[in-house]
């Protein structure tokens, strides 16, 4: 113990980052967001196309698209990446080593490790972009598993 009245295995937990043979629990990963017009599919594809399997973050992208317009991006994105592509679903477990693609027709939220989707109100200003940028920076890093 400490001074702090700490064992030693938890002081070493605190100041030094996880490592592979700690529990997935205790293991920590940013969340990358990336916002994107409608007509940016070339330079999202050429991005995830460039990046690693074994990032350990996850990717959550916003495009500005009607809420009208169903999103076919999590498979246009799959096309050209090995880690797994995903449209976002309302409560889902974030988890490193993925890529959520919000629906065109919500909000997308992060609270807890989770993702919340709250439906598009019908007005003439659609700004999913604006408004997940302004959650993101809230949320920091998660646990890998809450």
């Amino acid at each position: 113990m400490n001074k702090k009245g700490e064992s030693e295995k938890d002081t070493q937990h605190k100041n030094q980052p996880a490592s592979e043979s700690e529990p997935a629990m205790q293991r920590r990963f940013p969340i990358v967001g990336i916002g994107a017009s409608a007509g940016g599919l070339e330079a999202l594809k050429s991005f995830f196309s460039a990046l690693s399997a074994e990032s350990e973050m996850a990717y959550i992208v916003v495009v500005h698209l009607s809420p009208e317009q169903p999103s076919m991006m999590d498979e246009l994105l799959q096309r050209v990446t090995e880690v797994p592509v995903s449209s976002a679903q309302d409560g889902e477990v974030i988890k490193p080593n993925h890529i959520y693609t919000a629906p065109s027709d919500s909000i997308i939220n992060l609270y807890q490790g989770k993702i919340q989707l709250f439906e598009q109100m019908h007005s003439d200003t659609h700004l999913p972009i604006n408004h997940f940028f302004a959650v993101l920076p809230r949320t920091r890093e998660i646990s890998r598993q809450r």
